[in-house]
């Protein structure tokens, strides 16, 4: 595969040999690009991934990031000290079949971890604290568990009012005989009085959000006042963007399609985003098409201006077989990096980067700039970084992979250009000249058409008045004993979301929940089927809730 270069390479290269605390690097060869780091082994797969998910971060002068350990077979948060990821001891999750998202928010270090769909380890969020004394991390807030099923890659933020948000795609009704996964849905999670105390998972209030194929993922990403969800969906090929207002109500989102058409969908996204800045540009979304033409365009940038318009700018061809793509900010150089694996579909090879003006985006052709290379590890993939935007104190980016085959991590500095200056505001508004009467319109036949709005915004047309709150005034279940299924009468007095969740008895008392729906309920009266697959026999009940009202239940059985 041709990896021309198209742009002046700006790597830092490690020159030294890198000793690991867990085992001695192998040094770097004429032939490689970056440097080997520590060895994951075994234990752990594709630990730099998930797709969405960020490893690394900056805090105190120095890079630190989440790897495995494999002699001690658990995930620790380690420390880049001149070029050699040392670990430092502070436990993140010694579940090794878990991946890791990490956001520093200048105080603390916020996790969710969890094992993908097919797999019962569930998301846990953990939180650290930073002794700038001992340059040490100590777990302040224990593992919270926000799911008891495993999810596909859940990802975190923090909102402007410090309210911390997650997301996940999850199987909606698993079904224990079934082969693929079906009913999948995006689902969210916030934390409400405290870091340590948040919300059962909810399903997204959107209509396509509610049903997205099984290979479909999520991201969350801070904004503008606003919490961001984007989502694939190839069902419709749409990626869509969610936008909830700081302190609004759970069902209050707003939506648009960030890009749609037939092919344009994929499972691969990254986001980062930026407040303020003189660019205009708010939210980046590194994604990937399904399209298969050589020429076609693979990896896009999506680009969300401040007047609410998304613009795609392509940056990697199929031809270049690029995947795993991941955008990174640089708002002190006027900047922006696109990262991807480049290989045969879909495991990686040479990790490349592409590089525009974040004041005048436009990606140039071919394969762009190796960052890493290796002659042995001939598989590199997943490239992370770290969610935070570029800033004055980095001295160089750090950037990390993997390769599955070897189990090696494989490490590289993107260096920094000095700071550029923004672009100048635009001029002033000049004061119109005096009206003049307009002269008599010429007769026409037709109007001219109306220009057509750059970008369709909707919100469902059920969604629920954020004033006044629904009241749930009459829910039965029937047959209340059944092995299929059975029907869910409930009665609103405004549309509002509705949370359906199907809770077991336990054999000592107590009620276990199964399963949870979310849906957007009609004002008046609601049908749905209650579905029997995957319940074992015995005593359940149907538990409903709309916000800011007291749940009510109805018991049913599940015969055999």
């Amino acid at each position: 595969m041709s990896c021309t270069v198209v742009q002046l390479p700006r790597l830092a290269l490690l020159v030294a040999v890198i000793a690991s605390t867990l085992a001695l690097a192998a040094p770097a060869r004429a032939a490689d690009v970056g440097i080997a780091g520590p060895t994951f082994g075994a234990g752990a797969t594709a630990p730099t991934g998930q797709k969405p998910q960020s490893k690394l971060w900056f805090n105190d002068g120095s890079w630190w990031g989440i790897l495995y350990n494999r002699t001690l077979s658990r995930y620790e948060i380690f420390h880049n000290v001149g070029g050699t990821w040392t670990a430092t001891g502070a436990v993140v999750d010694t579940r090794p079949d878990v991946y890791t998202d990490a956001l520093w928010d200048g105080t603390h270090l916020n996790i969710v971890s969890a094992g993908d769909a097919t797999t019962a380890l569930g998301v846990e969020y953990s939180r650290f604290a930073y002794n700038t004394a001992t340059h040490k991390y100590t777990r302040d807030i224990d593992p919270v568990p926000l799911t008891t099923y495993g999810v596909e890659a859940a990802v975190l933020d923090r909102d402007g009012t410090g309210q911390l948000w997650a997301t996940w795609t999850h199987d909606s009704q698993p079904d224990p005989l079934a082969l693929t996964v079906v009913d999948t849905q995006v689902e969210v999670a916030h934390s409400t009085t405290s870091d340590g105390t948040w919300t059962a998972p909810f399903v997204l209030p959107i209509a396509n959000a509610q049903a997205v194929t099984g290979d479909d993922i999520s991201a969350v990403v801070r904004y503008a006042g606003h919490i961001g969800v984007m989502y694939s969906n190839q069902s419709d090929m749409t990626f869509t963007f969610a936008s909830h207002a700081d302190g609004a109500l759970d069902n209050e989102w707003s939506v648009s399609t960030a890009m749609s058409g037939p092919e344009l969908a994929d499972d691969h996204i990254n986001l980062k985003a930026l407040e303020g800045d003189p660019s205009g540009n708010q939210v980046f979304a590194a994604v990937k098409t399904s399209l298969n033409a050589a020429s076609a365009p693979l990896i896009k940038l999506l680009v969300l201006d401040k007047d609410g318009v998304w613009h795609e700018h392509t940056v990697w061809t199929v031809a270049d077989e690029p995947t795993r793509p991941q955008v990174e900010v640089d708002p002190v150089g006027r900047e922006v990096n696109v990262f991807a694996a480049l290989g045969p579909c879909c495991t990686g090879g040479t990790i490349a980067v592409k590089t525009t003006s974040l004041d005048n985006i436009a990606f140039g052709a071919g394969a762009g700039t190796p960052l890493m290379v290796s002659a042995l590890d001939t598989h590199l993939n997943n490239v992370t970084t770290t969610k935070q935007p570029i800033d004055k104190a980095m001295p160089f980016l750090a950037v990390l992979a993997g390769d599955d085959t070897t189990h090696h991590y494989w490490q590289n500095e993107l260096a920094l250009p000095p700071p550029a200056s923004p672009p100048p505001p635009p001029p002033p508004a000049q004061e119109p000249p005096p009206a003049q009467p307009a002269p008599a319109p010429e007769p026409q036949s037709d109007p001219p058409p109306a220009p057509a709005p750059p970008v369709t915004v909707e919100t469902p047309s059920t969604a629920p008045d954020p004033v006044i709150r629904a009241a749930l005034t009459g829910l039965r279940l029937s047959p209340a004993g059944f092995r299929r299924s059975s029907t869910v009468v409930y009665t609103l007095t405004r549309a509002a979301l509705v949370t359906m969740r199907v809770e077991r008895a336990g054999r000592r008392g107590g009620w276990g929940r199964v399963r949870t729906l979310a849906v957007i309920g009609r004002q008046g009266t609601n049908v749905r089927r209650l579905s029997g697959r995957g319940l074992r026999p015995g005593r359940y009940r149907l538990v409903v809730s709309v916000p800011g009202r007291p749940p009510r239940a109805v018991p049913f059985r599940v015969l055999r």
